[in-house]
């Protein structure tokens, strides 16, 4: 086994990251906003509706923060994971709440919220053990 050697760790790079993420809170709650303005036309379907395209839309934002993740050094993966993973936790409600706040039906199902960093920790596993799997340890 080869040992890995690390690059030196740039300078608030974790921190980018995680503002990143944040911040994609932002198009997230846009998009999700703008699926729903062609909504059902039952007003009871509403809530269904706002709990489905919120986590279509956090599936893709789940897997565009994981599967970044295998462009960061094998040394410092886990602690860039743990930082996106902490981040998409912040964004998935941050993301509900601005889309409420300009006009997405409140989801019924407040567990949406998790799709987000579920699909992030998800991605990211698959994507590891495929590696790993293919690299034949």
């Amino acid at each position: 086994m080869v040992p890995v050697v690390d690059e030196p760790a740039r300078a608030g790079g974790g921190v980018r990251s995680m503002l990143f993420v944040l911040a994609a809170a932002v198009p997230v709650a846009l998009l999700w906003r703008a699926l729903l303005a062609g909504g059902p036309g039952d007003p009871a379907e509403a809530p269904a509706a706002a709990d489905v395209l919120f986590a279509a839309v956090s599936v893709v934002a789940g897997l565009a923060v994981a599967l970044p993740v295998r462009l960061v050094p094998p040394a410092r993966r886990v602690r860039r994971f743990a930082q996106l993973l902490f981040a998409s936790l912040l964004a998935a409600p941050i993301a509900v709440l601005l889309g409420v706040a300009i006009g997405a039906a409140r989801p019924s199902a407040w567990g949406v919220v998790l799709v987000w960093p579920f699909v992030t920790a998800l991605a990211t596993l698959v994507v590891t053990f495929v590696r790993i799997v293919s690299r034949g340890y």
